[in-house]
């Protein structure tokens, strides 16, 4: 497998999946298992099965050693359909990790499904004085890891294609937690954050929107003009983060 390859597989049965997955969890824990929460593209209708991640967040009652190990035949099977692996939490850790996790849970709170369990997030808020902090560090770290990325694609078109569709829907992500910087944001959708935060940094959206919808000819479009333009906007993003 070339390492594009890597990146993600197609999740052709993405709501039978998740069911198994359920109750292979519900099996193996039983009691323990206190709630499976969806979250992300698949919780908010924004879900592609060609390159989205089915988002899972896994609520136990002990998150020690030898309780994680006990959900290794469900989660082993999960991943090896090519599924992102679930959050683990342990249920007195929310409070804590969402301070240090701001962007991942507004996110959650905003579009999230209980699939299985108790309803955890009632009543639950998240501390966001922190968010600016984590926006600043994670776009930091998508830049570096865009820039490797982009060098060991080595101009190669099919890497290209995989390296956008895979980068994409983080990207987005982290555009819709900066504009939270600036307004309440409910129940926006991804592109819709990124295309008013474009305004805001005085960038054009259009490619983000072309490889979030996968509108674009594997014959007749320069993916490398299109990367060039998506590193591009990332940066002045970044400037635009850091001097608002």
């Amino acid at each position: 497998m070339f390492w594009w390859q890597s990146f993600f597989k197609r999740k052709k049965n993405p709501q039978h999946d998740l069911e198994e997955f359920i109750q292979g969890l519900q099996k193996q824990a039983g009691s323990h298992l206190k709630s499976v929460v969806l979250f992300g593209s698949m919780a908010s209708g924004e879900f592609q099965p060609s390159h989205s991640d089915i988002n899972v967040l896994l609520v136990i009652d002990d998150a020690a050693i030898p309780a994680l190990e006990n959900l290794s035949k469900p989660l082993q099977r999960w991943a090896a359909k090519g599924h992102t692996p679930p959050i683990l939490l342990a249920a007195g850790e929310l409070p804590a990790f969402s301070r240090a996790l701001p962007i991942e849970f507004l996110d959650i709170l905003d579009h999230h499904r209980i699939v299985a369990g108790q309803n955890v997030l009632e009543n639950f808020s998240v501390d966001s004085q922190f968010l600016r902090a984590h926006c600043e560090q994670q776009m930091a770290l998508m830049l570096v890891k865009l820039r490797q990325a982009v060098a060991l694609a080595g101009g190669h078109e099919a890497r290209i294609r995989e390296l956008l569709l895979h980068s994409v829907p983080s990207a987005l992500t982290l555009y819709r937690a900066i504009l939270r910087l600036k307004e309440k944001l409910g129940k926006m959708s991804k592109i819709e954050a990124a295309e008013r935060l474009a305004r805001l940094a005085g960038i054009d959206a259009g490619e983000l929107r072309q490889l979030q919808e996968f509108h674009f000819s594997r014959k007749t479009d320069n993916v490398r003009d299109l990367l060039g333009h998506y590193l591009a906007n990332m940066e002045k993003v970044y400037a635009y983060l850091l001097k608002s």
